[in-house]
């Protein structure tokens, strides 16, 4: 199976989709969603994660 760009940019937005909402329930912490894109200054797909110890986690998705 060959993929288009289209389908390959679907395929990973449904990726980020699911993982954010994931990580939101597990974690019971609405802040947790999809990061705005920067282009060549992105800083990650999902945000708002914060951990215990007070860092805090962004998460790079690949599909």
């Amino acid at each position: 199976m060959t993929r288009s760009r289209a389908s390959a940019k679907a395929a990973g937005h449904n990726l980020e989709r699911s993982q954010a909402d994931y990580w939101a329930v597990c974690l019971n912490d609405e802040r947790i969603d999809i990061r705005p894109r920067n282009g060549a200054k992105d800083r990650g797909d999902i945000g708002g994660i914060y951990l215990p110890h007070g860092g805090r986690l962004v998460i790079e998705c690949k599909d």
